[in-house]
């Protein structure tokens, strides 16, 4: 078999699982009907991103965002940059709500 080209083995696979009487399932309809309404929601949910990131302007950036996250790196120097920026957000609504 590790003599197989992908395309080879991928066939020799499908082969053998036929011949065993191995084939694809087709869920019931709940099951069916509720994935086609997630799928529903998440192209939903898309277009709505891309409406928000259309407005991107709109939102007010921290004049002080590289000192923070150039202190939240020290303090955490495992993190990424973008892990940073994700907590000072957190941390600014937060502060928002109290």
């Amino acid at each position: 078999m590790n003599a197989l080209r992908s395309d080879q083995l991928i066939a020799f696979v499908e082969r053998r699982l036929a011949e065993h009487g191995i084939r694809k399932i087709i869920p019931d309809k709940e099951i069916l009907a509720r994935e086609y309404r997630a799928k529903i929601r998440g192209r939903e949910i898309e277009k709505i991103f891309a409406e928000m990131a259309e407005q991107d302007d709109s939102i007010e950036v921290p004049s002080d965002l590289q000192e923070r996250v150039a202190d939240h790196l020290k303090n955490n120097p495992a993190w990424s940059w973008d892990a940073a920026v994700c907590q000072i957000v957190f941390d600014d609504e937060r502060h928002e709500r109290d």
